[in-house]
């Protein structure tokens, strides 16, 4: 990648250009660039390349002879055909992902364009959402919407007899509700920047040229939101698509199956599974993510032509709802409500010793016994939190700093092929959380490494997981200082050990803390990877919680669900702010 030089205020003269661009040169070709490039290019091959590879060969391998074969995929067609596999993936995804879109842009536009009131309430919810692991959100939402003792249904039914029969969460309609209810917090969280970035001179033309809000809002709002809205939404539909928890929680007890699910079913359904077909299977998972990820990747591609920031005339103003703003007030207060109305209905079981809905009789057997039992000297706790913590905090320790070095290297340097790394970093986009998971667990079984079983395997399989989100974190960092301000420290004869260290880190910093948080929030969260690759030595708090669902102590899981939601929140506001408080002193 070219990289621009910046000289100044005024042009320089062609001369000093010319020397500008032959130090430049001079220093992309040093050996420490070259050294770096080669290190970090090993690394993340070694990474990145060998889970995928296992996958592919292994869904090309006949079990029994070794032989190349699509056997594999054709066995599965039929499977896929019956069990309507296909259609009940897609119709999952595409309608979870069009609630969670329309809700969660609404919500942006709400916040970021209008006077409605709520605005940092429904920012502290979107934020906490996140923090929260999903097997926790749908354990709550399991608790308010299930069919015998949910306590939306009773409340419903029994109490104001506004349905007749209680809606049943684990069906395809429930497992669409839930999980765009899930996601719709992020939409909001990516919506917010294009509609903060626009330009309100525009949309205040449209009104001087008579036309009506509505009018404004469709004409011209929606379509300068247009290519940020395309990437959010085909990344919405990528990451529905490879949902694991919704699926698992709520669709194969109603019967319901989709591919990431019949993946961990078939995996886990005898001792020795087929892993031919498991692997066509993830296989045929990548192929659909593929095609969704070339056009978000496009989609962001074009996005600079349709800039609305134009320099100091550029203003962002709010729109004036009139006597419509309470009510949009309102509307803005669903998102806290969904967000917090698990996890109180989740405290309220923790206190049960097995679970019933909201009453006065139940109130009386409640009781902090759940609590206590998950500290008991034989319990496996305390020492799931703690491997949890290890395994979040050196993931993204490690992944911060490997992607931070790949990102200066795209972007500083000019050594030959740096452009490999890019590639490499984006891979793991297009293969899903379980996919991943199965990948690791046969690159890593039968390995000379022996991390099979350890806490070793699962840091792997998260470094994996968040190169890509860390890489854009850098990249965009790095992309933000100049490049003058290093070339300024080594011609004052600074070495690059000294250069990175006293000029780049510090005003990297945001960048790099920004992805700290993330990685560490998104090891802690996630489950399909864990489960895959849980041991009696590297269990996950996560899979604690899923275990105790599977085997029917809801009650307990609630409470090791509280607990992890309280420590998680906590956690991920401290490192926030610590994150901000970074930000503000390296740019004062």
């Amino acid at each position: 990648m070219a990289l621009q030089q910046v000289t100044g205020a005024e042009p320089a003269p062609a001369t000093r250009q010319r020397r500008a661009g032959g130090r430049s040169r001079s220093r992309a070709v040093e050996p420490f660039s070259v050294l770096l490039f080669g290190v970090l290019l090993v690394v993340f091959v070694a990474l990145v390349v060998p889970p995928i590879f296992s996958l592919l060969r292994i869904a090309f391998t006949d079990s029994a002879t070794g032989d190349l074969t699509t056997q594999n995929f054709r066995d599965i067609v039929p499977r896929l055909l019956r069990a309507d596999l296909l259609a009940n993936t897609f119709v999952f995804a595409l309608s979870a992902t069009t609630l969670s879109f329309v809700f969660g842009s609404l919500l942006a536009w709400f916040a970021e364009r209008t006077n409605a009131p709520f605005r940092r309430l429904v920012y502290i919810s979107a934020f906490t959402s996140f923090a929260f692991p999903t097997v926790i959100q749908v354990l709550g939402w399991i608790f308010l919407l299930g069919p015998r003792n949910g306590a939306i249904n009773i409340l419903l039914v029994d109490q104001l007899g506004i349905l007749s029969k209680p809606f049943d969460v684990q069906s395809m309609v429930g497992m669409i509700l839930v999980e765009s209810v899930l996601w719709t917090p992020i939409v909001f969280l990516l919506m917010v920047v294009p509609f903060r970035a626009m330009d309100a001179t525009l949309e205040e033309a449209g009104r001087a040229a008579g036309a009506s809000g509505p009018q404004v809002f469709s004409r011209i709002t929606l379509r300068l939101a247009v290519p940020a809205g395309l990437a959010v939404l085909l990344i919405t539909v990528v990451r529905n698509l490879e949902a694991f928890e919704v699926p698992a929680m709520l669709g194969l007890p109603g019967g319901v199956n989709v591919l990431t699910t019949e993946i961990f079913t078939r995996l886990k359904a005898t001792v020795v599974p087929n892993y031919g077909e498991v692997s066509a299977y993830s296989t045929l998972l990548i192929l659909l993510v593929l095609p969704l990820l070339y056009g978000y990747y496009r989609a962001t591609k074009g996005q600079g032509k349709y800039a609305t920031i134009t320099g100091k005339g550029m203003k962002s103003k709010r729109a004036d709802l009139g006597r419509y703003r309470w009510l949009a007030g309102l509307f803005m207060l669903t998102l806290p409500a969904l967000v917090l109305a698990p996890i109180i209905v989740l405290f309220w079981g923790s206190l049960l010793p097995f679970y019933r809905s909201p009453s006065t009789g139940a109130l009386a057997a409640a009781s902090f016994d759940n609590y206590r039992e998950l500290f008991a000297p034989d319990s496996q706790v305390v020492s799931t939190m703690l491997t949890t913590a290890f395994v979040a905090m050196a993931c993204a320790t490690v992944v911060v700093l490997l992607t931070a070095a790949a990102s200066w290297v795209i972007v500083r340097t000019r050594v030959p092929g740096r452009a490999a790394l890019d590639f490499v970093s984006v891979a793991p986009l297009a293969v899903p959380g379980i996919v991943l998971g199965v990948g690791v667990l046969w690159a890593y079984v039968g390995s000379p490494l022996p991390v099979y079983g350890t806490v070793a395997i699962l840091v792997i399989a998260y470094l994996v997981r968040s190169i890509p989100y860390t890489m854009r974190f850098n990249h965009a960092g790095i992309l933000g200082i100049s490049g003058e301000l290093e070339e300024s420290a080594l011609v004052a004869g600074a070495t690059h050990r000294v250069m990175l260290q006293r000029v780049l880190v510090p005003l990297l910093l945001p960048a790099l803390f920004t992805g700290w948080v993330y990685a560490f929030l998104m090891t802690a969260r996630e489950l399909p990877v864990a489960l895959l690759l849980q041991s009696s030595g590297n269990r996950m708090v996560s899979v604690t919680i899923w275990n105790l669902w599977e085997i029917g102590q809801v009650t307990k899981a609630a409470a090791l669900s509280v607990l992890v939601a309280l420590v998680l929140t906590g956690l991920g506001w401290l490192l926030q702010f610590v994150s901000d408080r970074f930000g503000v002193a390296t740019h004062q």
